[in-house]
């Protein structure tokens, strides 16, 4: 199962979302810890997460024209909702000021 998460950031922030996140400290505090930063095979702006609970995955991308940060919550048992929980209190400790809105989709 999978869950999608966009997360739109203010205008006049220049700095990706996503290297703010990967480079965060405060990660490990939610369980949460940086894979893969950057991969040949891929695209620029692109990192994996994983959680320390679980067998939980996070795909983040980021646009930088758009500000949009687009998270792909991917759990092979159960649901990524655990996951997708710890990562959105993290945004909304660390990052609210430079968030616009979340859209969660199923």
């Amino acid at each position: 199962m999978q869950i999608v998460m966009q997360v739109i950031a203010k205008s006049k922030d220049q700095e990706s979302l996503r290297q703010a996140i990967i480079n965060d400290q405060h990660l490990e505090n939610f369980d949460l810890f940086v894979a893969e930063k950057q991969n040949p095979r891929r695209g620029n702006g692109w990192s994996k997460l994983h959680s320390r609970k679980n067998t939980n995955v996070i795909n983040i991308e980021w646009d930088g024209a758009s500000k949009i940060l687009t998270c792909r919550f991917i759990s092979k048992k159960g649901a990524p909702d655990e996951i997708a929980g710890d990562f959105l209190s993290y945004l909304m400790k660390f990052y609210r000021t430079k968030i616009r809105s979340v859209l969660v989709t199923p």
